[in-house]
């Protein structure tokens, strides 16, 4: 478990990044947050694909 003490949303998109290191299967990261799209299209390495689907 993961308290914030400030904005969450790096957190999260390392967390799904080094989950998917180690597992090697879909991470899904949901949310409604513009910051956490932003986040994923700069944050994830070239290697690892992202799916963006919009409600």
């Amino acid at each position: 478990m993961f308290v914030a003490t400030d904005d969450a949303d790096v957190h999260i998109v390392k967390t799904g990044t080094e989950t998917y290191e180690k597992i090697k299967k879909h991470v899904y990261v949901i949310g409604q947050d513009v910051d956490i799209l932003v986040l994923l299209t700069a944050l994830i390495p070239d290697y690892i694909d992202i799916l963006m689907l919009k409600e």
